[in-house]
């Protein structure tokens, strides 16, 4: 039998505030039935990213944190990716590439002119170094630097594409 106060923890997760039947159910298919089972759900990886004063110092295939000054947008013909152009410290140019609707939000988030602290991975299209769809923008690099090392939790449904998804970052839950 186990001591009176650990029986919270063997407590159903629907009794904490904000589970309902809805959330119930993709919680329970991550096995988290109980509260206990919340302290051991562990991320499946980690994302590690490397803080980088120009993008001379990357690599392209690297998960990387830099401040970027954007430029200017470019908006594509027909379903084409949305584009903030943007340079580091030392004028090096990066396309911040942005596919479906979100030239919006884009636009809100990188105002041009208005230096940012960009997290996510460096890669190259043609000639051109790019980061599509970025992890995190920030105004202030404390807050993106706070993320050099950031875990990865296992999703309890299939992605739009009906393909189990690989998982997601807390942040994003």
């Amino acid at each position: 039998m186990r001591p009176e106060r650990l029986n919270p923890l063997f407590a159903e997760a629907a009794s904490l505030k904000g589970v309902g039947a809805g959330l119930a159910r993709p919680l329970e298919r991550l096995g988290l039935s109980r509260i206990k089972d919340f302290a051991y759900h562990l991320p499946d990886r980690f994302v590690e990213r490397r803080a980088l004063a120009d993008l001379d110092e990357a690599a392209v295939g690297e998960q990387v944190v830099v401040a970027l000054t954007p430029l200017e947008y470019r908006t594509s013909a027909g379903r084409g990716p949305f584009r903030v152009m943007a340079a580091d410290a030392a004028g090096n140019i990066c396309a911040l590439t942005y596919f479906g609707r979100n030239a919006g939000w884009a636009k809100k988030q990188l105002a041009l002119g208005e230096k940012r602290w960009i997290a996510g991975r460096l890669d190259q299209y043609g000639q051109q170094l790019q980061i599509v769809h970025p992890d995190h923008v920030a105004n202030e690099g404390g807050s993106a630097l706070g993320r050099l090392v950031e875990p990865v939790y296992p999703l309890s449904a299939a992605g739009a594409s009906g393909r189990p998804s690989r998982g997601t970052r807390p942040d994003r839950l």
